[in-house]
């Protein structure tokens, strides 16, 4: 993960999972025929690449004004 921050993309991967059922376990992952889902490989990559936080780059036009972005709602647009 960036900078390191194993603990923190852990974090974020196991809320992630909690909130989406189509995230398999890695155990799942790694028994499924041609591999993890996409889904799978879009929670682990949103999670390393968020480990460290993103400023928000337009924050005023937001209704709660935040600071960062949320990785868990960049993964759930995606899915979606």
């Amino acid at each position: 993960p960036r900078g390191g921050r194993y603990g923190a993309a852990m974090e974020i991967y196991n809320s992630i999972r909690l909130i989406s059922s189509r995230v398999e376990s890695s155990t799942e992952a790694r028994g499924q025929e041609g591999g993890p889902s996409i889904f799978y490989r879009l929670a682990l990559a949103v999670s390393l690449e968020h480990a460290v936080s993103y400023p928000q780059s337009n924050p005023d036009t937001c209704t709660d004004n935040p600071k960062f972005i949320d990785p868990i709602m960049r993964y759930l647009h995606y899915e979606n």
